[in-house]
């Protein structure tokens, strides 16, 4: 037993040494109790470790013991964590807790006690603003939307207009919505929605909306389909990460496809007609380059360089589409297509850094997926079984046994 309390180190904190004739620590867990009107049990949640606390009678007594008390209260009142060394628990960093109490006694003249609590010291965890880039998307797409209603609206003059012109403009609307239509077609998914039959052009305003809504139709199914349907036993389809940046990039294809008439304004007729085609051809893209970014609030990237691409396509979609709203005076457009570029650009930057890495590698010869998970990421069941399965899925392959000899992307 003596050799136990030799080997026992002595106590200090802060390097001011002293006495620690008895101690108690506690520990456990925090757990709120709920209790509930009408019912015997309560019940308990679980809020986590509670943390470690120290609660000790430090002495000080000997020689210059008062002068070495006061040197002992100074670092008592020092802020921020100290090291408290204990003679069981060895090194711990802590912090002073609650008020010290410091106590003399007539009967031991010459030393001094003091009562204090220590808690196991734990990094400050400061809430941090975070901006939610996601909602920024949402609220910029939709002032897209509003902003190319109203310009649509000063342009494009819709009644009292020959007969060429109207048929001009109606072969332009058509020719941009059976465009988009084929380009949505070939994405991964391919919403369900009604495709307007006519256009209805005397009133210029309700024409925009008519336009703006079938873009919204567009990106609105992407949420309708990963929303459960209530009340109803049928599961809703799955769309899968890949199923929405491929609708988003052929929204983003779709803004790059104009229908505006190039010539000379030398009459008040071919003036209309030019400004009206100018009108439907800014109005289809910004509302296809909205719905874009509408989709991609949704998206999941899946490494570093799927995030870059999409980021890339988009802005170069966007600013065509702002230089040609420029030339066109369609201020609130060109204002409001500027904020959801700059958007979606945060949004996307913001994600960059949180994702995987890819890479290229050549398959020499035919081989399960496993084999070549294996050879690049080691012998860890769960992840090798994770890896050959994103390995088939990224490029494509119809048979996770059977990966052909062929250039492959990889996570890295």
């Amino acid at each position: 037993m003596s050799d136990l309390y030799q080997n026992l180190r002595p106590a200090s904190f802060r390097g001011i040494s002293f006495e620690l004739p008895d101690d108690n620590s506690t520990f456990g867990r925090r757990v709120q109790t709920h209790e509930y009107p009408g019912k015997d049990e309560p019940g308990h949640e679980d809020l986590g470790q509670s943390p470690q606390s120290f609660s000790l009678n430090a002495v000080i007594r000997g020689v210059d013991y008062y002068n070495r008390a006061r040197s002992f209260e100074e670092v008592l009142i020092q802020p921020g964590p100290g090291k408290l060394i204990h003679p069981y628990y060895g090194e711990l960093d802590v912090i002073v807790v609650n008020g010290v109490t410091r106590s003399h006694s007539f009967q031991n003249i010459g030393e001094i006690t003091f009562r204090i609590d220590f808690e196991k010291y734990g990094k400050p965890i400061f809430p941090q603003a975070v901006s939610n880039t996601a909602v920024t998307i949402g609220l910029s797409s939709d002032a897209l939307f509003n902003a190319a209603e109203l310009d649509f609206t000063s342009f494009f003059t819709g009644s009292g207009i020959p007969d060429f012109i109207t048929d001009d403009a109606l072969g332009r609307l058509n020719d941009f919505t059976n465009n988009v239509k084929a380009i949505i077609g070939v994405s991964s998914f391919t919403p369900n929605i009604q495709w307007p039959s006519g256009w209805q052009l005397g009133n210029a305003s309700g024409l925009a909306a008519s336009l703006t809504d079938l873009y919204k139709t567009i990106s609105g199914a992407v949420k309708q389909e990963k929303r459960p349907m209530i009340g109803s036993t049928v599961a809703p389809k799955k769309i899968g990460s890949a199923d929405i940046i491929s609708l988003a990039n052929s929204l983003t294809r779709a803004a790059g496809y104009s229908v505006a008439l190039q010539g000379s304004q030398d009459t008040t007729r071919r003036a209309v007609r030019l400004k009206n085609a100018s009108s439907l051809d800014l109005i289809q893209r910004s509302s296809a380059l909205s719905a874009a970014a509408s989709v991609l609030q949704n998206a999941k990237y899946e490494s570093r360089e799927q995030a870059i691409s999409v980021r890339n396509d988009y802005a170069a979609a966007a600013e065509l589409l702002i230089d040609d709203l420029g030339e066109a005076a369609w201020d609130l457009t060109w204002a409001a297509s500027r904020d959801l570029l700059s958007a979606i650009t945060r949004d996307i930057n913001a994600r960059i850094g949180r994702l995987p890495k890819t890479s290229r590698v050549r398959n020499a010869v035919l081989r399960p997926s496993m084999a070549i998970a294996n050879r690049l990421y080691g012998d860890n069941p769960e992840e090798l079984f994770n890896q050959a399965k994103d390995i088939s899925k990224r490029n494509n392959i119809r048979h996770p046994g059977f990966v052909p000899a062929t250039e492959l992307e990889i996570l890295l």
